[in-house]
C-alpha cells in the first residue's frame, strides 16, 4: 500500500477537521482518512489540537464528536499500529482534558452538556468509568452549586476531564446567578467574545438536529461477533422478564384460539 506524503496528509486532515459537519457522511469521511493513514496518528493528534485553537465553538463541538467516532471505530474494529497499540487511543484519552478545555469556554455553559455526554460515551468505550465524578457533575444546579472538588494539577485522562467540567459548570452557574440577580459579571469581556452570532445560532440548531437524527439512526446498533450474542447482552434481556406463570399460559392459549378462528378455511 502506498504511504501518503506526511505533509500532504496533514494538510488534507486539517481541511477535513475545519470543514466537519454533523452529518454521518462527513464524520465517516474523516474517520476513514484517519484510519487509512493511521501510521501518522501522532501527527494527526497534534493537528486536532491545533485546529481546535482556531475554529469557532460550533466547529469545535463537531471535532469532539469526530473524536468520539474515531475512538469508537478503533476500539470496536481494532487496528494495530506499528507499536502494537491501537492508533489514537492513548493520546486521545491522555489529552482529553486539554481537548475539552478548547471546546468549552472558561466560566461559560456553552458546549458543556454535549461535552459531558461525549465524555460519558468515551468512558463507556474505554471501559474506564468515573461514576462519582459524573454523578457530582449531574447534581450541580442553580440551587446546588457548591461542591468541594479535589483539584489535581495537570491530571490527565477522563478524571481530569470531569474535574474541569465540574469546576466550569460551577463557575458558569455562579456567573448566571449574578446575572439573574443584576450583579456585575466577572470577566464579562471574555464571555462576550464567545457569544454566537445569529447565523451561528441557526447553524447550531441545524447541527444539533442533524446529530439527534444520526443518534436515532444508530441507537439500536449492537456491535457483536457475527452470528453470536454476548453474555452481557443475553443476561440483560433474560433478566428483563420473569418466569411464565399459570396465567401466562392461559393468555397464550386464548391468543392462539383467536388466531385460529381468524384463519380462512376453504
Amino acid at each position: 500500500m502506498t504511504i501518503m506524503d506526511p505533509f500532504e496528509a496533514r494538510l488534507q486532515f486539517i481541511q477535513i477537521l475545519e470543514t466537519l459537519n454533523p452529518s454521518s457522511m462527513a464524520m465517516s469521511k474523516g474517520v476513514s482518512f484517519a484510519l487509512k493513514n493511521q501510521e501518522l496518528h501522532e501527527d494527526f493528534h497534534s493537528c486536532i489540537l491545533e485546529v481546535l485553537d482556531r475554529i469557532d465553538l460550533n466547529s469545535r463541538i463537531n471535532v469532539l464528536y469526530f473524536i468520539e467516532s474515531l475512538a469508537s471505530s478503533v476500539i470496536n474494529n481494532p487496528v494495530k499500529s506499528t507499536n502494537g497499540n491501537g492508533p489514537y487511543i492513548n493520546n486521545l484519552k491522555n489529552d482529553f482534558p486539554i481537548i475539552i478545555k478548547k471546546v468549552v469556554p472558561n466560566q461559560n455553559l456553552i458546549n458543556l452538556k454535549s461535552t459531558s455526554d461525549i465524555l460519558t460515551n468515551m468512558e463507556n468505550l474505554y471501559e474506564d468509568h468515573n461514576e462519582e465524578l459524573r454523578n457530582l457533575f449531574q447534581d450541580i444546579s442553580l440551587t446546588n452549586i457548591d461542591h468541594e472538588v479535589d483539584i489535581k494539577e495537570d491530571e490527565s485522562g477522563f478524571k481530569g476531564a470531569w474535574r474541569f467540567l465540574i469546576i466550569n459548570k460551577q463557575n458558569g452557574l455562579k456567573q448566571r446567578l449574578k446575572q439573574l440577580n443584576g450583579e456585575v459579571v466577572e470577566n464579562k469581556s471574555e464571555v462576550d467574545e464567545k457569544i454566537f452570532t445569529k447565523d451561528q445560532i441557526l447553524m447550531r440548531i441545524e447541527a444539533d438536529r442533524e446529530r439527534h437524527k444520526r443518534f436515532k439512526e444508530v441507537n439500536w446498533i449492537v456491535n457483536r461477533p457475527s452470528g453470536k450474542v454476548e453474555m452481557k447482552e443475553f443476561e440483560k434481556i433474560w433478566n428483563q422478564y420473569g418466569e411464565l406463570a399459570e396465567g401466562d399460559y392461559q393468555d397464550l392459549k386464548e391468543l392462539n384460539d383467536i388466531a385460529k378462528d381468524s384463519y380462512q378455511v376453504n
